[in-house]
């Protein structure tokens, strides 16, 4: 009578050998998907040692000579190799939907900042032609304080263009540098000034993100109180100082503004000005959940905070 043990167990140890040598390939891969080179190479390594040591009784078996193997403890193993590799197929299945997740958002995202950039293109483009359209119309009025209102909105919106073109050249187009931003604006704004050679401007700004909605808020304010310093602080004057200071600390953030000019009255406040320039001052810090301060001495001193 013939014996199928040996043919069975020879069956039995083949089968382990497979899933085993599968499976340490399959792990092999998984250092590519997941970066994590020595657990996967360890794990490749640990079932290619299985394998050998079932290829000694296989080829024994095979050759003849027997071999001392015990069929339960072999078939409890082709159980545990098969699994072994439904597991790690299982788990390279996981890293590649993942990985295929990642490539889906980095894509969305990609797209979204195309759209980002084209829309703060846009928005960059229409301020260009309202600044444009007010200088138009600004040279056919005559009365000076229409002329003045003009020249003030066409100040605000090239602000606000300033701001937009500095997204729009931008890695990041949620945030900017404040040092970057500011330091721009504060030039451009003097310097649209015929006694802005005169003037000696000290800029301490301190180099830190901000949010394109908060930094838009205090671009228009300094543009404000630039202006009116500008404007009325060293009239009947050869000249003066004007320092900027922006500095955060934590959270805290601490905006200064200083004329050494001939000051602001004191009838004159956030609450009773006539004129639109203060009110909205004192209406964007408002909106940055801030507080704004005037000191009248040798000058003026506005001072905002707010906190991020």
């Amino acid at each position: 009578m013939v014996d199928h043990a040996p043919y069975l167990l020879s069956l039995i140890l083949a089968l382990s050998i497979l899933f085993q040598v599968a499976s340490a390939i399959e792990a092999l891969l998984l250092v590519r998907l997941t970066g994590l080179r020595y657990s996967w190479v360890f794990m490749s390594l640990a079932l290619l040692l299985m394998t050998v040591r079932r290829i000694v009784p296989l080829c024994s078996i095979l050759g003849g000579a027997g071999c001392a193997v015990d069929m339960l403890n072999e078939t409890i193993g082709l159980v545990l190799s098969f699994f072994m590799l439904l597991g790690v197929r299982g788990i390279r299945a996981v890293f590649v939907e993942r990985i295929a997740a990642e490539d889906k958002v980095k894509s969305l995202l990609s797209e979204k900042q195309l759209i980002l950039r084209e829309v703060h293109h846009r928005i960059r483009n229409n301020m260009g032609v309202l600044s444009s359209l007010l200088s138009i119309q600004a040279r056919k009025v005559q009365e000076p304080s229409a002329l003045a209102a003009l020249e003030e909105a066409q100040g605000r919106i090239h602000n606000m263009g300033l701001l937009y073109d500095k997204l729009y050249r931008s890695a990041d187009f949620s945030e900017l540098s404040v040092k970057d931003y500011l330091g721009t604006l504060v030039d451009d704004v003097i310097g649209n000034f015929p006694n802005c050679a005169n003037v000696q401007v000290h800029k301490d700004i301190q180099d830190f993100m901000l949010d394109a909605k908060r930094l838009q808020s205090l671009g228009i304010m300094i543009n404000e109180l630039l202006t009116n310093i500008m404007k009325y602080a060293f009239q009947g004057r050869d000249g003066g100082e004007v320092s900027v200071q922006v500095l955060k600390d934590g959270n805290h953030v601490s905006v200064m503004l200083k004329d050494n000019g001939t000051g602001l009255p004191e009838s004159i406040t956030f609450t009773n000005s006539t004129g639109f320039g203060l009110q909205l001052i004192h209406g964007l810090a408002q909106q940055l959940n801030g507080a704004i301060n005037i000191e009248r001495l040798n000058g003026t001193k506005f001072t905002v905070e707010f906190d991020l």
